[in-house]
This record gives C-alpha cells, sequence and structure tokens, in this order.
C-alpha cells in the first residue's frame, strides 16, 4: 500500500489531508516540522519503515523551510525517486522555477481543496497521466497541481 508523508504545521489542515488520503485507501505519515519530514523520509529510506511513496510539504513549515526540506532529501541517495509536492500560498514563477530546479515535481497553490489535492497525489503515485493531465489544466480551481509543464505553458 501506498505512504504519503505529509508535512503541514497547521494540525487542522495536516490531519484534513491525512483523512483524505485515507479515505483513497493511502496510508499516511503526518509530519509537523520541516526536521520531521527529513527524519522520516530518511527512516523509510533507510528501510527502517515502510517506503514513503510520495512527500508533500508546506513551503512554510515550521523550522526548516519547504526548500529546505528539498535540498536536504534530495542529498539522500534514493529520494530522487520519491515525487515531491509542495505547496504554496501564490503562484510565484520564480519560486517554482527554483523548486523544478530542486526536483519538486509539482506544487499546490493555496487555497486547496484537501479532497482533491489527496485524488491528485494519488495520482501522481499511480502514474494515471489522464488524471494528473486534468489536474494540472485546474490547478487554480483549489486541489489541481502545476507541474513543469503547465507551469511553462503559463509563463
Amino acid at each position: 500500500m501506498a505512504t504519503v508523508l505529509v508535512g503541514e504545521t497547521n494540525q487542522a489542515l495536516n490531519a484534513e489531508l491525512c483523512a483524505s488520503l485515507e479515505q483513497l485507501g493511502l496510508q499516511h505519515q503526518a509530519a509537523f516540522t520541516g526536521e520531521e519530514v527529513v527524519y522520516y523520509a530518511r527512516r523509510s529510506l533507510g528501510g527502517y519503515t515502510d517506503p514513503i511513496s510520495l512527500i508533500s510539504v508546506d513551503i512554510n513549515i515550521r523550522g526548516l523551510s519547504g526548500f529546505g526540506v528539498v535540498g536536504k532529501l534530495r542529498a539522500i541517495e534514493g529520494s530522487r525517486n520519491i515525487p515531491l509536492v509542495v505547496t504554496v500560498e501564490r503562484y510565484l514563477t520564480e519560486t517554482l522555477d527554483d523548486g523544478f530546479e530542486m526536483g519538486v515535481f509539482g506544487f499546490f497553490v493555496k487555497p486547496m481543496n484537501m479532497r482533491k489535492a489527496a485524488v491528485t497525489l494519488k495520482a501522481v503515485i499511480n502514474g494515471d497521466t489522464a488524471k494528473l493531465r486534468k489536474a494540472s489544466h485546474a490547478h487554480d480551481t483549489s486541489g489541481g497541481i502545476v507541474t513543469k509543464d503547465t507551469h511553462i505553458k503559463r509563463k
């Protein structure tokens, strides 16, 4: 069963996304600081816990920032095989460009519907290109994802 590591400081939002993932049959691991995200990812990549299929992290997570998390994760051997989705407050071209250069798969832009976000994350895990294409075209409608392809077209 696929496991999503959810890095979100806001406990209510974290719980809502985790509950939505659970409803879709996905396991989840909640993290509330950037350091916790890195810790859980290291444990998974080290074989101490179930493999993580995807990491979702808020750019403004407490402690180590979202991009700080991305940098630390991408320095861990084997982490490039795990898709990273980062949640941002606003669609800022420079922020997204930096993230894609660091190996981020895609971005959610707040506010977002957690149920739709969970469906999108499941599509990323499953490699469901049809659902991802639909979700990437709907990124302005609370729960879709901005991928590198849709970001380039928008510029």
